[in-house]
Formats: C-alpha cells, sequence, structure tokens
C-alpha cells in the first residue's frame, strides 16, 4: 500500500531549485564582491604606457625633483595638474633634446598640441577628490602614489575603493606628517630623508645646471614652508556620503 503522505516528486523539484537559485545568487554575490577587490578591477600593480617613457624613478629618485615642480596646482586645488609641453622643455630644451625618446615633446610644441598623458589614478566621475585639502592636512604624496621614486612606469599601488579612503579617515594619524615631510618619499617613520635608489648620475655641466638652477627654486619654497598651513592638531575629517559624493 502506498504511503499516504509522499510527497510529490514535483514538491522535490521545487526544492531543489530554490536551494541551488539561493546557491547561485550567493555565489554571483561572492564573485562580484571578489572581482572589485581584485587588481583586474582596482588595476593596482597594473603599468600603463605614456606618450613618453617619462621615468618617475630616474626625475624623483635619482634626480631627485620635487613633486612640485610637474604637478604645479597639488597645493592650491583638486586637481594635482599634469606637466605641461613648455614644463618638460624647461630641462629638455638642453638636457636630450635629441634623444629620440623625446621626438613625441617637440612634436607637441611645434603643433601647439598637449601631450595625451594616459592617467593612472583615475576616480568615478561620481567621486570628488581635492588634492590640496590633504596635502595642506599632511598626507604625503607617497600615502597615496606609494612609492614613485621607485616606479620606472607608474602604476596604482593602492586600491582608491571607498573602504581604503575610509579607514584613512577614521585614523588620518597613521598617514599624518610633517609640513617638511609631505613631498618626500618617506613611508612610516623613516623620517625626512627621501629614499632614493642611490644610483650614479653624471650628466654633463651644461645638463647640471639647467637641472640644479630649478631644482633651487623649490628649495627656496620649502625654506619658507609656513606650519600653520597644515594644522596638524585638528583636522575635519568627513565620513558623511555627501564629502565625496557630490
Amino acid at each position: 500500500m502506498p504511503y499516504p503522505f509522499r510527497q510529490p516528486i514535483w514538491n522535490k523539484i521545487s526544492v531543489l531549485s530554490l536551494l541551488l537559485a539561493a546557491g547561485t545568487v550567493a555565489l554571483l554575490g561572492f564573485m562580484g564582491y571578489s572581482y572589485v577587490r581584485s587588481p583586474i578591477y582596482t588595476q593596482v600593480g597594473k603599468e600603463k604606457q605614456q606618450p613618453i617613457p617619462f621615468s618617475h624613478e630616474l626625475h624623483v629618485g635619482q634626480l631627485q625633483m620635487d613633486c612640485r615642480f610637474c604637478h604645479t596646482s597639488v597645493e592650491n586645488s583638486s586637481f594635482a595638474g599634469i606637466p605641461t609641453t613648455d614644463t618638460c622643455l624647461k630641462c629638455h630644451s638642453v638636457v636630450k633634446k635629441d634623444s629620440p625618446l623625446l621626438a613625441p615633446l617637440h612634436a607637441s610644441k611645434a603643433s601647439n598640441m598637449p601631450i595625451e598623458w594616459v592617467r593612472v589614478h583615475d576616480l568615478p566621475d561620481h567621486v570628488y577628490f581635492d588634492h590640496s585639502i590633504h596635502v595642506n592636512k599632511g598626507i604625503g604624496c607617497v600615502t597615496c602614489h606609494g612609492q614613485i621614486d621607485q616606479m620606472e612606469v607608474v602604476s596604482r599601488d593602492n586600491t582608491l575603493l571607498m573602504k581604503w579612503c575610509l579607514d584613512c579617515h577614521r585614523h588620518p594619524e597613521i598617514n599624518r606628517r610633517e609640513p617638511k615631510d609631505v613631498f618626500d618619499m618617506v613611508t612610516g617613520d623613516s623620517g625626512s630623508a627621501r629614499m632614493t635608489n642611490q644610483a650614479q648620475v653624471n650628466p654633463s655641466s651644461d645638463d647640471m645646471s639647467t637641472y640644479v638652477r630649478f631644482l633651487e627654486e623649490f628649495a627656496d619654497k620649502d625654506a619658507q614652508i609656513n606650519p600653520n598651513q597644515y594644522q596638524l592638531q585638528k583636522v575635519n575629517r568627513p565620513m558623511n556620503c555627501s564629502a565625496c559624493h557630490r
């Protein structure tokens, strides 16, 4: 005699289908969560080739050029700025001016068309970020951009995800530094000495005089820093949505 309370086969299929659907949704959610935190999405470590093979390792690490020489508006604008053709030619009208690698630079000057640099640290359009407020509150370049002075080709060093930003806003004391250290390529408690690879650079006398002349401009600027500009004792670190999503 058949069991009177036996479930029809379609009930079992329905239960299995629901379990399979729930498992699929969970799996897709996990895959999406993992994807947006993977280097494929964040592009951490991905090098982007530029129209001119500019080496930060050479210019910042070996020659110890100040970040502000090229990124001129980083202290007073939301946008750090990218070097214009004329900025590059301040040195390269003399230094390595006949190098074939600089052909796009001279072509840009001749055509009066800007160099189309490829942006590496690119935030979504719905995110507002102000370089000047971070720099003026003691957040160094290396905190977000990593050891630029050791990069032959620049890549992202951090994810730039919202969680990463909020972690710093919750505990800014971890990354804040003195005004004299903001533009130094140092990390943690390494002090104010710039970390370089100490490679030997032997430019000609004309090259060196051109380089030194422009480097002194920033040495004078650093000597006149007003510590009150950075207000190290008090920081308003907004963590509400409208701070970045405007």
